[in-house]
């Protein structure tokens, strides 16, 4: 469908609706502990890095496990719009900037982040990464989508106590 890595491609409405709809069943998911469908909707490349499915399932159900001991809720989620997407050799990829407000038991606090999705560019379902994980290592963009262009920037990931 696209021969050049690096251009970037305007998503049709309906991509855009179907991301921001995933996004929403992988908060469901998550607040219902269900790592199988956190799993399925997980880009492959980074399943197969952290050791293959069973083990992502392992590290999902460590993370899952740890937020509970610390009494983290999820109070509210805002996802914005995708942006347009770049062309990284097989694959389309785009981020989603969003917005999560956390309760736990020292207060809560804000995290204003993404999730990168990727599909391949032939169409397909879209799978997402973290964007957590990819602002710890900055590396793992390159390790996970060597085809990407270089330069190229992901959104900031921030953490703050939310006022009040």
């Amino acid at each position: 469908m696209f021969a050049y890595t690096g251009f970037a491609v305007e998503l049709t409405v309906f991509d855009k609706e179907i991301i921001v709809k995933t996004i929403k069943q992988l908060d469901e998911a998550t607040i219902k502990k269900d790592v199988q469908t956190l799993a399925d909707h997980t880009f492959d490349r980074l399943v197969q890095a952290v050791g293959g499915r069973e083990k992502y399932i392992q590290s999902i159900t460590t993370g899952l496990t740890f937020m509970e001991t610390q009494g983290l809720k999820l109070v509210s989620h805002r996802i914005d719009s995708p942006a347009d997407a770049t062309i990284a050799g097989d694959f389309l990829i785009t981020t989603v900037t969003e917005s999560t407000v956390f309760a736990s038991k020292n207060g809560s606090f804000v995290v204003d982040g993404f999730q990168l999705a990727v599909r391949k560019n032939t169409g397909g379902a879209w799978s997402f990464v973290g964007g957590g994980g990819l602002s710890q290592n900055p590396n793992a963009l390159s390790v996970l989508l060597p085809e990407l262009p270089k330069g190229y920037k992901l959104p900031k990931y921030t953490t703050s106590r939310s006022p009040g």
